[in-house]
């Protein structure tokens, strides 16, 4: 207990309370204990209060008191109090801090209450547990007295020991640094409060009005953060108050002078009354708001703009506490406002904009059903009409219009009368939230993917595509960047026109972040269009399935051939030569010559396009690409040449070797064997993919070799394909390939452990042939040049406008080449140097077959949910904030990854553990099913007696121990693991609330030095059909194996990790997020990956698109809803609101109990062990 309580104190001083909530949990007896602690966690603290008041109460009626232990009873009165100090009961709090005869608790009241003779008494005979915040007191009490000498010097005091304080902290940075910041601010204005006073003092002596406006100035714009706790800010600003009742009380003996002071004094305090009330409400505290707002509606001689204020912050908290009740008294005290007084247009439009929120929720009494829509109609449109540039205005009214929509649709009708009351309400919501975006709403900008979903719904609509176009002129270009991608796909839509016109916007604002993702998008249109011609060439990408993704592995096409250059010219008109710098004639005739080339690559498309419609279409939205293409060039040559150069070298010379093609087939075709039981017999569907997907590679090698042979004189990379198939191609058949109608395998195990003979093989000659690591050797080109247009890859993943002056340029491409292993693959490694002399290091992921984009749209999503998470409380209090990995496509077969040289796999930590006794990863988990099997005939329970034999091979203290001989310090251990557990807990919620399968070790990435968690491969698990989410299959929804648990503590598991998931959730679901129309739009592409219009017997082209394109619409709803109510169910405000409907006497469950139910299944060795082995279920 003695060892507890010292812990729960450590982290209490440290400032870690989540750790410390987790930690009272697991030693709380009382189920109401635990309850209460999760509303301190998540900072309900008027349900907190209720919970301990209610557990104490029920202790004492029960009769359990003496048995309840004493360090939980003593945490209820803790917090109870620190739920009452954020509440704003000082009342009740005085009473009860003179009762206990609480030295410190009663000093506090005293001061903030005014009495400041009771806290004079006081002072004189102290007692106090902290000295520091004592002597803060003895500054109150002395300015309040206009002992400024005296304060001066207890300030200074002050300051030496918050500076003792701040020097035993820990080096490294944790939560105890805040409060002390706040200490910090609090003394600097204490020591302003006597400058100010001595000012007045002066004045007073020469009968002249002191100047105090740079100090009043000051105050006013240094304010806490907006997510700093509501104690913070009522302590900053009750003092402020003081000090201007201060300037009123002042004894002046000139009249004007004293006006003056009075006039300035109760400006400044209605104010600051009003800005802690705004801070309350959006800390989430309504109720505290509008009881404080309440204390100064009656102060007497208020101006107009104050006025103002109050009725918007008291109309607001009512809004947002959402009762019937409350909505009437919101809209009783707008009707009651008189707007005469209201000279500012934008304020009369914020109180319409108010009541027509009001006028929505609250019920028609003459139909109670039914919510007075039409009335907040026509309100809002006079506030538009009243100021239109009020962006909170656009987005309420087109939050109405939309609901009126919606109704419309779920009404029917398909009279011409009612169709055209649809698309006149879909048009006006689009331009009403287009509108919001125009002048700067951050909450519009969320709703850009609702505007995206109505084009998409309503596509065939011509006039809604106009309102479009016309919208888009006056909204800043940057707001779309990070959706790029998604604009692009629209070019095969019926409203292309209007997404060019959008993308030239782009080209010609923001080039650095289109060029790659169009010159992307470009190739993969060039090799539909011959796909589409029946012209099989070597660019055509196949079409992918979920089961079966296009990444690198099983190859679904030929391989990258030295004729790709002169296709990406084509497909990009004006592009340099390899070497020909930009200005100079070289690159000039190159440019010239791209372009005739191209002109003559579209004519002959365009006419052996005539023949099938699917080529038709794909050329016309190539088309769309070039032109786009065609503009960045124009508007930026210098650019384009430098970042095309780069970007060819680049694609031509990391082209994947033959044995990098074969090794990403034989590590996909191992991946896929990762949910198989080795023990059982061989799988005969695994088999013959395998085969297939080796048989494919060779046939397409062999092609190539005889299109090679026609040429006349042998190529150096002729000689060297034909050297590999006649290596390679008779030991893969031998090994792989059906002999006499069957395989050579008995078992799942015999094929896995042939397939890891290869994989072993083909690694180890990779990394000979890779034995002259320069970049020379590859291109020359690239090792020569050196940047100054173009930026460094990855500087547009925040969601924010785009300093582009402050992105780094590239300098140069240093001249080592190193081999990196990620997911069970080997790829090369190149170094940037940026013009700030900082190294960046990208993979260069090139393959032979298509490049899956599936881990492209989940970091879209992970984007999303960062900025969601600076928008919400919890989060921003936690510091939280999803690390992302740039991904960037230059081809369809070839993308640049950033990379982190000190991260590491899972899979690795246990190869370095193992390799000293001998043994490998794979080997355990063979081990670990044959003794599974062995031991079947004499256990009961097999697998658990297996698994406690692998743990004497691999104990559970493996990852701790690689961490711990990584980091410095156990000071920055703390810090490794508080930062792994908010990001681990961040990329669990995107892979559950995605149905992405639990990774294997090979695809969970760590960083070695900072905690950040990376989990590769991470794709939205859709069924096979593509209709919906897959089922759950797996026994565990996401990896916590005993290694993790170990590393993240049983504490932090329950304190840190489970408190970042469910802020998280509480982030994402925020209704203000718009998340559901985000998951359509990702979904949606993600459909549009695996599959493709189909047409039926008699169906025409045209037809079959714009059925499947409804279809799949319909299909990314479904699945959204499914998404998004994972993300619900693990809200803790989700819980909260349930907790309504709960009757007298029953019990609440934790408000983060779906997150703890989901992190023990997780943990559940018992589920663990049932996964399969190749899982590494003990790792």
């Amino acid at each position: 207990v003695e060892v507890i309580d010292a812990l729960s104190d450590l982290y209490k001083r440290l400032g870690e309370q989540d750790v410390m909530y987790g930690l009272w949990c697991r030693q709380s007896v009382m189920p109401e204990s635990k309850v209460a602690i999760s509303y301190l966690q998540f900072g309900c603290w008027q349900k907190a209060q209720d919970s301990l008041f209610g557990a104490m109460i029920k202790s004492q009626q029960s009769g359990a008191l003496s048995s309840i232990p004493k360090a939980e009873k003593t945490i209820w009165e803790e917090q109870w109090v620190q739920c009452a100090k954020h509440l704003n009961q000082w009342d009740m709090l005085t009473s009860y801090a003179k009762e206990i005869n609480q030295f410190d608790l009663q000093l506090e009241c005293f001061w903030k209450t005014s009495d400041w003779g009771s806290m004079r008494d006081l002072l004189q005979d102290p007692m106090p547990s902290d000295p520091g915040q004592t002597k803060i007191y003895d500054i109150y009490n002395a300015l309040q007295e206009w002992r400024l000498q005296d304060a001066e010097k207890h300030v200074q005091e002050a300051f030496q020991y918050a500076l003792k304080n701040w020097c035993l902290l820990p080096e490294v940075t944790v939560q105890a640094y805040v409060p002390l910041m706040q200490t910090f601010h609090q003394l600097v204005e204490l020591n302003e409060s006597a400058m100010l006073l001595d000012e007045v003092n002066k004045s007073m002596r020469h009968n002249s009005v002191p100047d105090l406006k740079n100090t009043i100035t000051a105050w006013r714009e240094r304010l806490p953060n907006k997510w700093d706790e509501a104690t913070v800010w009522y302590e900053l600003l009750t003092w402020r108050n003081h000090v201007f009742k201060m300037l009123v009380e002042c004894n002046q003996n000139q009249q004007d002078i004293k006006t003056a002071l009075n006039a300035l004094g109760q400006h400044e305090e209605t104010w600051t009354h009003i800005k802690f009330a705004e801070s309350a409400r959006k800390q989430g505290l309504p109720q505290v708001c509008i009881n404080y707002l309440q204390k100064i509606m009656a102060t007497p001689g208020i101006e107009g703009q104050h006025t103002y204020s109050k009725i918007r912050e008291e109309a607001l908290s009512r809004l947002e506490l959402g009762s019937q009740q409350d909505l009437t008294q919101g809209l009783n005290l707008i009707n009651k406002a008189n707007l005469d007084y209201l000279q500012n247009p934008r304020d009369r439009a914020e109180i319409l904009r108010i009541k027509g929120e009001f006028l929505f929720r609250v019920p028609d009494q003459r139909n109670p059903m039914q919510m007075r829509v039409n009335e907040a109609n026509d309100v809002l449109s006079t506030a538009v009409i009243t100021a239109d540039t009020q962006s909170k205005t656009w987005v309420s009214w087109g939050n109405i219009l939309h609901a009126m929509l919606q109704a419309k649709i779920d009404k029917g009708g398909n009279t011409p009368a009612d169709v055209d009351q649809r698309n006149k309400l879909t048009a006006d919501a689009m331009n009403c939230y287009l509108q919001g975006v125009r002048y700067g709403s951050e909450k519009a900008r969320m709703l850009l993917s609702k505007v995206i979903w109505l084009l998409d719904t309503y596509d065939e609509q011509p006039a809604l595509g106009e309102h479009f176009e016309k919208s888009i002129d006056n909204i800043p270009s940057w707001n779309w960047i990070s959706w790029i991608p998604l604009l692009l796909g629209a070019l095969a839509r019926p409203q292309a026109t209007r997404f060019r016109k959008l993308l030239s916007k782009l080209a010609a604002d923001f080039p650095q972040a289109l060029y790659c993702p169009l010159r992307r998008f470009l190739i993969e249109k060039q090799g539909q269009s011959r796909a589409a011609d029946g012209d099989g060439g070597a660019s055509v990408p196949k079409t992918a399935t979920p089961s079966a993704p296009a990444t690198p592995g099983v190859a679904t096409g030929a391989a990258a051939t030295p004729g790709a250059g002169a296709a990406l010219g084509a497909a990009a008109p004006g592009a340099a030569a390899p070497g020909a710098a930009a200005g100079t004639p070289q690159a000039a005739a190159a440019q010239n010559v791209s372009q005739g080339a191209g002109a003559a690559a579209v004519k002959q498309e365009a006419s052996a396009a005539g023949a099938t419609p699917e080529a038709r279409a794909a050329m016309v939205v190539r088309q769309h690409a070039q032109e786009i293409m065609k503009h960045l060039r124009d508007t930026h040559l210098a650019f384009f040449l430098e970042t095309e150069r780069f970007v060819v070298e680049i694609t031509r010379s990391f082209k994947p070797s033959w044995e990098q093609q074969l090794q990403h087939i034989i590590s996909a075709c191992m991946d896929s064997m990762t949910s198989l039981n080795l023990s059982a017999p061989l799988s005969t569907e695994v088999a013959e993919k395998v085969e297939a997907a080796l048989s494919e590679l060779l046939t397409v090698l062999e092609q190539q070799q005889e299109q090679e042979k026609g040429k006349g004189q042998p190529s150096k990379e002729s000689l060297q394909l034909t050297e590999f198939l006649t290596t390679y191609k008779p030991l893969l058949t031998a090994s792989f390939f059906k002999e006499n109608g069957s395989y050579s395998f008995a078992t799942n195990k015999d094929l896995y452990l042939m397939l890891r003979k290869w994989q072993v093989a083909v690694r180890r000659e990779l990394s000979r042939a890779a034995a002259p690591k320069q970049l020379e050797s590859l291109s020359r080109a690239l090792a020569e040049s050196k940047g100054s247009q173009m930026e460094v890859p990855g500087q547009y993943m925040d969601m924010n406008e785009p300093m582009t002056d402050q992105h780094v340029k590239v300098d140069r491409v240093l001249p080592e080449i190193e081999l990196v292993d990620m997911n069970l693959a080997c790829h090369r490694q190149i170094t940037i140097r940026g013009n700030d002399g900082k190294l960046y290091h990208f993979i260069v992921e090139a393959t032979g077959t298509t490049v899956s984009s599936s881990d492209e749209r989940t970091l879209f999503l992970c984007q999303f949910m960062n900025r969601c998470m600076e928008k919400e409380k919890q989060t921003r209090r936690r510091n939280m904030n999803l690390h992302l990995r740039p991904i960037v496509g230059l081809a369809p077969r070839c993308r640049l990854i950033s990379h982190d040289p000190k991260s590491v796999s899972l899979m690795e930590v246990l190869e370095d553990f193992l390799i000293s006794k001998g043994m490998t990863p794979d080997g355990v988990a063979l081990k670990f099913a044959e003794k599974a099997q062995a031991l079947s005939k004499f256990e009961k329970d097999p697998l658990m007696a297996a698994m406690n034999e692998v743990a004497d091979i691999l104990p559970e203290t493996v990852l701790l121990d690689y961490v711990r001989s990584q980091i410095p310090s156990n000071a920055h251990l703390w810090s490794f693991r508080k930062h792994l557990a908010v990001q681990y807990a961040c990329q669990v919620l995107v892979s559950h609330v995605l149905f992405t399968a639990p990774p294997p070790p090979s695809k969970l990435v760590l960083s070695q030095l900072q905690g950040d968690v990376m989990l590769l491969g991470s794709t939205p698990g859709l069924n096979k059909e593509c209709t919906r989410m897959q089922d759950a299959t797996d026994m565990v929804p996401f990896r916590m194996t005993r290694m993790l648990t170990t590393l993240l503590s049983p504490v932090g598991l329950e304190g840190g990790f489970s408190a970042a998931m469910g802020a998280a959730a509480m982030a994402l679901n925020h209704p203000n997020r718009q998340l559901r129309h985000h998951l359509c739009i990702l979904l949606r592409e993600e459909l549009l990956a695996y599959s493709s219009p189909t047409p039926k017997p008699g169906q025409s082209a045209a037809q079959s698109v714009t059925d499947h394109g409804r279809s799949v619409l319909a299909r990314a709803s479904e699945c959204a809803h499914q998404v998004s109510q994972r993300v619900n169910d693990l809200s803790p405000m989700t819980a909260l609101a349930a907790e309504k409907d709960l009757k007298d006497g029953d019990l609440a469950t934790p408000i983060n109990g779906k997150v703890i139910s989901l992190i023990m299944a997780a943990a559940d060795p018992v589920k663990q062990i049932a996964m399969p082995s190749l899982w590494h279920p003990w790792a």
